[in-house]
């Protein structure tokens, strides 16, 4: 459980620097990113659609 605590509390930081940094890093990081076995057969990536500064951000 602590390990499990852990990671999320690594997660939100990661989040929370990858949203301070903007949209061209979180889409860099979702094109190289190899944590899951999607990615092996992921053919093109869909960052998302829209503004790339909007007033809200979902993730």
């Amino acid at each position: 459980m602590a390990a499990e605590e852990e990671d999320c509390g690594n997660l939100e930081e990661r989040v929370r620097k990858m949203v301070d940094a903007g949209y061209e890093t979180v889409a860099r990081e979702a094109v190289a990113c190899i944590r899951c076995p999607l990615h092996k057969s992921a053919i093109k990536r869909v960052i998302g659609k829209g503004s790339c500064n909007p007033k809200v951000f979902f993730l």
